[in-house]
């Protein structure tokens, strides 16, 4: 099993394509640290980071907004964090981190573990179809 960066690793790597994502301004506004942060590794194996955000009042009280949710694509140093929509984020407000990571797990799409070992990684409705008749003769 392959091991789990630290939020400080993947700061480092996407700090080239996502430059202002882990910016103190923009944590502050966001109400986060670098601390709030968790990295969570999903059970089909990719990598998700997400942290609690917060809005303020006009009379100064910090309201919670939802959370951020990232997957974190690794590249090395040209690493990236791809946008991510949970279905249930639309529902209702989640409060806990193992409501995150339950809802990020059901979002994703299972692969397929063939007989000889392989994986095969899971395909868009039609994506399959689609790839098999690329390749016939006609």
């Amino acid at each position: 099993m392959a091991k789990v960066p630290s939020i400080s690793t993947i700061k480092r790597n996407t700090k080239k394509k996502q430059p202002f994502y882990f910016d103190r301004k923009t944590l502050r506004f966001f109400g986060q640290t670098m601390s709030s942060f968790k990295v969570y590794k999903a059970k089909n194996g990719a990598t998700y980071i997400f942290a609690k955000s917060y809005s303020y009042d006009r009379d100064g009280s910090k309201q919670p907004m939802g959370y951020s949710i990232r997957q974190y694509l690794d590249n090395g140093l040209d690493s990236d964090l791809k946008t991510t929509t949970v279905p249930s984020m639309k529902k209702f407000l989640m409060r806990t981190d193992s409501e995150v990571k339950r809802a990020v797990d059901k979002l994703l799409p299972k692969r397929i573990k063939r007989k000889d070992g392989t994986i095969e990684p899971p395909f868009k409705k039609g994506e399959k179809k689609r790839l098999e008749s690329f390749g016939r003769k006609k």
